[in-house]
């Protein structure tokens, strides 16, 4: 090895503050786009005029619902990737639901720690209290009260504006069991609730629609399989929506899916990106007036993921951008949004992503270990919350391979590592490579670009 390269390799392993610091290029004229505190990474986009590419899904998510309409229930899980459009597909349900005259509540799951227990049916019975006739909640709640009274709490506050009350005399506070220690406790809760939702859809269809099931705690989403199992030959539609699953292997979600997708009229939809033509369709929708190569472009380092691509759109929207120019750049609410991500990881992640980032879109986590001077269990194991957020995936077919699940969250990564210095990265990792198994990598001027 030459002296240059034992001072750079000195100068990488010491995190030198002189090796240049480079931000990505950013278009920050954009207005803020998203409330990115109330959705975890990223909210859906501001809708566009018409759905783009999920034609099909829809319709097999009308279909189910007419089915429960008829009393024959329902149960639809949509999973994919954040901003690939789950929310933005449960829109367009309860918009069909509420103009044939049907109940529609939500509820979401919480992405920080704090939350109490059984939070995502708290927020149901809120939204339940705000849009439901008076009338009807007070005959629903009745005889019930006492084990519904954790509920009731956070109903208050509506119910109470009700003129006149719409309940009278609420108990308020947890059940007089609190926590629900007992298994026959909770089965009465639960099932108070099931007589509850089964009162609500008495005279019309009720459709609950809960979302990010992935940050649902365990009594939560044992309230939910309850609630499914007694409920699917009912007039109650439930549209749940979350991150794919496989990325929350042995948590309380993947247990309740097992049982859930043994239901009769349960049903999958999983989202993938937006094909080329969609996209283009999405940007023209959007006013984003993008030419062939443009399109092309931006579906690559998308991936037809609909709120990268929305913030393309916006981007050629306010600003003449060719398409060498559009290889470079990164929308800033794209950034911020990827950035919120990484910042939930561990700086020992992090670190390691970097490293990854320098090497290419898809890496070999033996490499990362021998680049990073890190153990390649320890780099496994530290790589893993980055597994279970969805920013890499492993290749299960090809041990120690992985991929980033965005082009643009290796953009970042890069971005954030000075020119000079991701070279060397990426330059330190081919001669480890290559002293271990004799390979060579090529294209370590891709990574320096």
């Amino acid at each position: 090895m030459c002296s240059s390269d034992l001072a750079l390799e000195a100068a990488i392993l010491a995190q030198s503050p002189d090796l240049e610091y480079s931000r990505p290029q950013l278009w920050t004229s954009e207005a803020p786009v998203l409330d990115h505190a109330s959705k975890g990474l990223v909210a859906h986009a501001p809708q566009s005029p018409a759905l783009v590419g999920r034609e099909n899904q829809l319709r097999r998510l009308l279909v189910a619902m007419s089915q429960a309409q008829h009393g024959h229930g329902g149960f639809v899980l949509i999973s994919g990737d954040t901003g690939i459009g789950k929310t933005r597909l449960a829109e367009e349900v309860a918009a069909a639901a509420e103009s044939d005259g049907h109940l529609v509540a939500w509820g979401r799951g919480y992405e920080r720690e704090g939350a109490p227990e059984y939070w995502l049916w708290m927020q149901l019975a809120t939204d339940l209290a705000r849009r439901a006739d008076p009338g009807h909640l007070r005959r629903a709640l009745a005889g019930r009260t006492r084990e519904l009274r954790l509920l009731l709490s956070e109903m208050s506050t509506v119910l109470d504006s009700a003129s006149p009350p719409a309940v009278v005399d609420v108990p308020l506070g947890p059940p007089p069991e609190w926590p629900l220690a007992s298994a026959s406790a909770r089965f009465s809760f639960f099932e108070a609730i099931t007589g509850f939702l089964v009162d609500m859809a008495e005279a019309n269809l009720l459709v609950v629609i809960l979302e990010d099931l992935q940050w649902a705690d365990r009594p939560s989403l044992e309230l939910l399989e309850h609630l499914a199992t007694r409920l699917y030959a009912g007039h109650v539609f439930f549209v749940v929506t979350c991150r794919p699953p496989e990325n929350y292997l042995e948590t309380p979600l993947t247990e309740v899916l097992g049982g859930l997708v043994r239901l009769p009229a349960f049903e999958w939809i999983e989202l993938d990106g937006l094909s080329s033509a969609e996209v283009g369709r999405l940007i023209a929708q959007i006013g984003g007036g993008a030419n062939a190569a443009q399109v092309s472009e931006i579906h690559a380092r998308s991936d037809g993921n609909p709120f990268f691509v929305f913030n393309f759109a916006r981007l050629l929207a306010t600003r003449e951008v060719s398409r060498p120019h559009l290889a470079g750049l990164i929308p800033s609410s794209s950034w911020a949004a990827i950035r919120r991500r990484l910042s939930a990881l561990p700086r020992q992640t992090y670190e390691l992503l970097a490293v990854a980032a320098a090497m290419g879109r898809d890496f070999d986590i033996r490499k990362v270990a021998a680049a990073s001077r890190t153990n390649l269990d320890d780099a496994v194991n530290s790589l893993q919350p980055a597994v279970v957020l969805g920013v890499v995936t492993e290749d299960l077919l090809c041990p120690g391979s992985y991929r980033f699940s965005h082009g643009l969250v290796r953009d970042t990564l890069r971005g954030e590592i000075a020119g000079l210095r991701r070279c060397g990265l990426r330059e330190l990792a081919n001669r480890t490579s290559s002293e271990r198994d004799g390979s060579d990598d090529t294209d370590a001027a891709e990574a320096c670009g």
